[in-house]
């Protein structure tokens, strides 16, 4: 049982702030439902003791790569999503400069985590519980398929702080996927 994702991605994440980024992650799964327990830190078979192991009850796989943590799909796992899972993703924000996780659930919804400067945006609805925010309400359905949607207010003009914010990231995730290739 579970809700299965597939991830992909890279988070900036430099070496000496890892284990800041596990620990917080930890600390944060714990509170959270799933199938992350403290009793596995010290599982003589798996322990679980650094980001790259703790991962796996985030539904993806990780390497490091210099300052990046890359994150692919999880393979030796079992890639279920739970609270826990956004817990994991949202506990790295502060120590990550920049980045990008995609997420693709078992029944096709996608979302994203954009990293910049510690800061996390989620793009998209959480195919786990509906979300287009993390740990935010389920989003409003319209009704059956094939209702329209109602209209959208006009956009503000000019440029809002929270838009600047958006393009900085997106320019620096942009940046980033290019660094990639």
């Amino acid at each position: 049982m579970g809700y299965t994702v597939e991830a992909t991605g890279a988070v900036v994440l430099p070496a000496d702030r890892e284990q800041a980024a596990y620990d917080a992650a930890r600390e944060a799964m714990t509170a959270h439902q799933g199938w992350f327990s403290v009793d596995l830190v010290d599982d003589p078979e798996s322990p679980v003791t650094d980001l790259s192991s703790l991962v796996d009850f985030a539904g993806a796989a990780m390497t490091r790569d210099g300052d990046r943590l890359l994150v692919s799909p999880a393979v030796d796992s079992d890639p279920k999503w739970s609270d826990q899972a956004t817990a994991f993703w949202v506990a790295l924000a502060p120590y990550a400069d920049a980045g990008m996780v995609a997420f693709e659930g078992e029944d096709g919804e996608t979302w994203m985590y954009r990293y910049l400067d510690g800061v996390l945006v989620q793009d998209g609805r959480n195919g786990f519980d509906g979300s287009t925010e993390p740990f935010g309400e389920a989003a409003e359905t319209v009704g059956p398929v094939g209702t329209p949607m109602p209209a959208l207010p006009p956009r503000p003009s000019g440029l809002s702080s929270n838009r600047v914010l958006r393009v900085a990231i997106g320019v620096a995730v942009l940046l980033l996927v290019l660094a990639l290739l």
